[in-house]
């Protein structure tokens, strides 16, 4: 290869690791504001649960106590294979 193709081949791989890092940063805080709504939604659920104060066919404490069951495992779930993902950027960057 020519001097020029390695040069612009460098500059390919560092511009777009740039932008990978950028794009890492803002699923980072992506996540942590899921998780921060998803608290949110588990202090709502508490909060109805102590002041029933709704119809007596409501279904909300229910429905959603059930969502926030699966909604709190599976975002366990996708914080482990982030740290992962992290973790392997960071080794290779």
């Amino acid at each position: 290869m020519c001097n020029l193709t390695v040069m612009l081949m460098s500059y390919h791989i560092y511009y777009n690791a740039s932008v990978y890092v950028y794009s890492l940063a803002e699923l980072d805080a992506e996540v942590r504001k899921l998780g921060r709504e998803l608290k949110e939604i588990e202090k709502e659920i508490l909060y109805q649960r102590n002041h029933k104060t709704g119809h007596p066919d409501d279904k909300f404490i229910q429905v959603m106590g059930d969502f926030v069951t699966v909604a709190t495992y599976k975002f366990s779930e996708l914080e482990d294979k982030f740290k992962e993902m992290q973790d392997r950027v960071s080794g290779a960057v």
